[in-house]
């Protein structure tokens, strides 16, 4: 792996200035980075040739051109606004205060909350699908299905809280990281209802509420790895950039 020496070492998304003084430049459009292809058996930044995802799966990458058109059309997209301008006004005097930031945004921990409750309501989910696919423990895979859900909610507070701070097209990009979540929480929830009469029904659903799920985790990685949202350490302050 090689490093373009002429490439700066500052991304969007990374840290800029010193200590204390830390900002966040705004979110750069996903068209606006470069893509990254191989030429040879080495990888280099910016160079012509053949994707590094078509010579490692053997096919094209038509697939991800549709993920990164589509994550575009939710970054230039208008309808989030008018969701994010009704966040502001009821969730942002909530989770977006100094206190709220403190304890959700993980300033005491020095660490995001946010990455760190996803992967409870995703395992418990995950496992209750896999003991649905394997016919084994109904009644583990309905508890678990249902401690998912729970566990969905101070996830998403965290989520929300981290929302406040994001500015530009990330916000857009939140909202529907969060709306596809909300989908996944809903359709979780109705699984574990209906698994009381249907184990059947209640698979589908669970089914249904993973692929909201994959939806939501795409668009959150998005977020973080390519808008570098949450990815400064966690602050009680506003973004300055």
């Amino acid at each position: 792996m090689h490093t373009d020496p002429h490439v700066s070492s500052s991304r969007p998304g990374q840290i800029v200035g010193n200590p204390g003084t830390l900002t966040r430049p705004a979110a750069m459009p996903l068209d606006a980075w470069p893509r990254v292809t191989c030429s040879s058996s080495n990888w280099v930044p910016g160079t012509s040739g053949e994707s590094w995802l078509n010579r490692a799966v053997g096919g094209n990458d038509s697939g991800m051109n549709r993920m990164r058109a589509i994550v575009k059309k939710i970054e230039n997209a208008r309808a989030p606004d008018t969701v994010a301008a009704v966040a502001d006004r009821t969730i942002g005097p909530l989770l977006g205060t100094r206190s709220a930031r403190y304890v959700l945004g993980g300033v005491w921990l020095g660490h995001r909350v946010h990455p760190l409750l996803v992967t409870v309501p995703i395992g418990s989910w995950t496992s209750a699908l896999l003991l649905d696919l394997t016919r084994n423990d109904a009644d583990a895979a309905r508890r678990l299905v249902g401690f998912g859900a729970l566990t969905a909610v101070p996830s998403a507070l965290t989520g929300w809280s981290d929302w406040t701070q994001a500015n530009g097209s990330a916000r857009r990009v939140g909202v529907a990281h969060a709306a596809a979540n909300g989908v996944a929480i809903a359709l979780f929830s109705g699984s574990y209802l209906a698994r009381g009469r249907s184990r059947s029904v209640g698979t589908a659903l669970a089914v249904a509420g993973a692929g909201a799920l994959s939806i939501g985790g795409y668009l959150g990685g998005h977020l973080t790895y390519v808008q570098g949202v949450g990815v400064e350490p966690p602050t009680v302050g506003m973004p300055t950039a």
